[in-house]
């Protein structure tokens, strides 16, 4: 969909980069997995820091959407580790052909 990344990407500059003194580092990489497109936005973290929940607007916002226009096959996954965090994408790989 449209601007989806957006969101994520806000919210790795705002909530993960943006807090660090030293700056960091968003990375976008987009995959295929056989009949998936996995894209993930990842960021660094303060690892020290306590994770500080915002109001998850965002993220609901993308799921909302992934749901909308892949029902079941659309999915998001967070995860935190040490001084990273990452949001990951999965929606059905789609293709198109010319002739």
């Amino acid at each position: 969909p449209p601007m989806i990344l957006q969101p994520l990407v806000e919210n790795a500059v705002k909530h993960g980069i943006g807090n660090l003194t030293g700056g960091g580092v968003v990375s976008v990489v987009a995959r295929r997995d056989a009949s998936l497109l996995r894209i993930s936005v990842e960021n660094d973290v303060d690892e020290d820091a306590p994770a500080t929940p915002g109001t998850g607007i965002g993220l609901a916002n993308v799921q909302q959407r992934l749901a909308t226009a892949y029902g079941h096959e659309g999915r998001i996954n967070q995860l935190r580790r040490e001084n990273k965090y990452r949001v990951e994408l999965t929606l059905p790989a789609q293709t198109t052909t010319e002739q």
